[in-house]
């Protein structure tokens, strides 16, 4: 068991990784905040907090995960990629909750190539102005449950990307933010099908858009499959669905199929 941070304490830190095939990990984020090195050229690559290689992993705890975005975001050109708050990366049976993560330089959390993962009673906050910030970014992972926690962000609240399946997001409240996104898919080649994606009993409040799926023109042939948006409340919701096929530019070859929206 690890502990990060005491009471009322600020860590400036830079980097941090767990992992290397670890197994039963827990992480305890204790009530103070840990703050990022706010200079996106510091960081080699895409996160700051790296767990990685672990079957078994708790982070936990009433703390505060502090990106510190606030002060590069004038920086993001739309084209950049600045570092993730925290990543799991080949995370396998991982629970992540009640931590508060607050203005990350790029998405808060960030969960890819990992199996059964659960989020929960998270509090995830940025001003809708913030570039790139999705709340919680998956792609290439299976049986992921996202649920009873409350993200305001300047991106998409939970964006499910290529290669994802079985994925849930149940009771989460969203907004402001651009809603619950499959996609963008078909941006890059030999791009993985999404199957499988719940989404339930949640609500959307001051939101850009509701619930959306996107994809980019001229896109190699794949699928997005088995796809539910049933119990949504919406209010104040500029876009309450949006199927988008030429996300980016032209026409594209992702196929649909089975996609369904239930009140």
């Amino acid at each position: 068991m690890t502990e990060v941070g005491t009471k009322k304490a600020i860590k400036m830190m830079l980097g941090m990784k767990a992992g290397g095939g670890e197994m039963g990990t827990t992480v305890i984020v204790k009530n103070g905040t840990l703050k990022a090195v706010a200079d996106p050229s510091m960081y080699e690559e895409d996160f700051w907090i790296l767990f990685e290689n672990i079957n078994g992993l708790l982070v936990t705890g009433t703390g505060t995960v502090d990106g510190q975005g606030n002060a590069v975001w004038k920086y993001n050109d739309g084209g950049s990629r600045f570092p993730s708050s925290i990543k799991f990366n080949h995370v396998a049976n991982g629970i992540i909750r009640k931590i508060t993560s607050v203005n990350p330089m790029g998405f808060h959390i960030s969960i890819v190539l990992s199996q059964n993962i659960r989020a929960k009673h998270l509090h995830i906050t940025t001003p809708a102005t913030s570039p790139n910030t999705d709340g919680i970014h998956i792609s290439q992972s299976s049986i992921v449950k996202v649920s009873r926690s409350v993200i305001s962000t300047g991106d998409d609240c939970v964006a499910i990307i290529q290669g994802s399946t079985d994925v849930s997001i149940k009771k989460v409240t969203c907004g402001p933010g651009h809603g619950f996104s499959v996609g963008s898919l078909g941006k890059y080649p030999d791009e993985k099908d999404v199957r499988g994606v719940v989404v339930t009993n949640c609500t959307l409040r001051n939101a850009d858009n509701g619930v959306r799926i996107k994809t980019w023109g001229g896109s190699q042939p794949s699928q997005a499959s088995n796809i539910l948006f049933q119990d949504i409340i919406m209010d104040n919701v500029k876009r309450p669905i949006i199927i988008d096929q030429t996300y980016g530019s032209k026409s594209n070859s992702v196929r649909f199929l089975r996609l369904n929206y239930l009140s």
